[in-house]
């Protein structure tokens, strides 16, 4: 998030709502966003979304959801999905001279933007990934109580389950938003 430079007021927009795209609605909330929306297709999730701070959530697959979008655009973008159609929607929904968070990784490691587009309208595409250098802050709102974390273990397995809660995660299941494997 310290990447985006996030103004206080700005709007912003995460495109997905697993445990990345929750904990970047919070982190947006805590940086000053006066607005932050999150997209996603799962109803559990979209709640908990809300729970942590989300001004709104919407299923972009039920019908008029996806509507409320159309024609919106935000200062900062969080793409946290990894589709090529996510990563290319990106940038459609920020204003121009706005921000674009690239977390997720797409398929294949590649993915399409409208170069013309984003030269026109100069949007800035800041890739990142995972931040070393940020884990002492992350502990720091952690113990602060800032981020809760036990509300996002939603599966605790003992170790002899290893293998369900391999299957589990990989088959991203609605009722399981992150996995914990007891030892």
């Amino acid at each position: 998030v310290d990447k985006l430079h996030l103004l206080a007021g700005e709007t912003a927009l995460v495109l997905g709502c697993g445990i990345t795209g929750i904990l970047f609605g919070r982190l947006l909330k805590l940086q000053g966003a006066s607005h932050v929306t999150i997209t996603g297709t799962r109803e559990g999730r979209l709640s908990l979304a809300r729970r942590y701070g989300a001004d709104e959530a919407i299923n972009v697959r039920l019908q008029g959801q996806a509507e409320r979008l159309e024609g919106r655009r935000f200062d900062v973008v969080v793409e946290t999905v990894g589709s090529r159609e996510s990563i290319l929607a990106a940038s459609r929904y920020c204003q121009s001279g706005g921000r674009v968070l690239l977390f997720g990784i797409p398929a294949g490691h590649r993915a399409e933007v409208d170069l013309m587009d984003a030269i026109w309208r100069e949007v800035l595409f800041i890739p990142t990934g995972n931040a070393p250098q940020a884990w002492p802050r992350v502990a720091a709102l952690v113990n602060a109580g800032l981020v809760e974390l036990d509300p996002l273990v939603t599966c605790r397995l003992p170790f002899a389950q290893l293998p369900q809660a391999i299957a589990t995660a990989r088959e991203r299941r609605e009722e399981c938003l992150k996995a914990v494997v007891e030892m």
